[in-house]
C-alpha cells in the first residue's frame, strides 16, 4: 500500500471519529430508551383510561395536574368540566389525549374517580 492510501485511510478514520464524537448523545439515544419512548403508546385524539398517583403540580398554562403511571410515566392532566383540585392520591381517569408537550402527553379528562 502506498503512503497516500494510508494517509487517506487515517484521515477518513479521524473524520468518522469526529462525527461520532460530535453526535454521540444522539447516537446513544437511538439505542437507549428514554422517557418519551415510554409514551409511544399514545396518539393524539385517542381515548384513554389511566390510573396512578395524582399531583397538583401543573404549569397552569397547558395542564393543571400530573399523574404518575407505571405504563406511561408522567402525564399532564387538565379538565374543562371537572374540578381536579378535589382529588388526591391514587386516581383513575378517562380522557382524550390532546397533545404532546416536550416528553409529556396532555390529557383532557372527562371522568375521574
Amino acid at each position: 500500500m502506498s503512503s497516500r492510501k494510508i494517509f487517506f485511510i487515517i484521515i477518513c478514520i479521524f473524520v468518522v471519529l469526529f462525527v461520532v464524537g460530535r453526535n454521540f448523545t444522539a447516537i446513544i439515544s437511538l439505542f437507549a430508551p428514554s422517557s418519551s419512548s415510554m409514551l409511544s403508546g399514545m396518539e393524539i385524539g385517542q381515548s384513554i383510561s389511566l390510573s396512578g398517583e395524582f399531583f397538583a403540580n401543573g404549569d397552569l398554562m397547558t395542564y393543571t395536574h400530573t399523574i404518575q403511571t407505571t405504563q406511561y410515566g408522567i402525564v399532564g392532566i387538565k379538565s374543562k368540566t371537572i374540578n381536579l383540585n378535589q382529588f388526591t392520591g391514587i386516581v383513575s381517569l378517562d380522557g382524550i389525549v390532546e397533545r404532546q408537550q416536550a416528553d409529556m402527553y396532555i390529557i383532557e379528562v372527562s371522568f375521574m374517580t
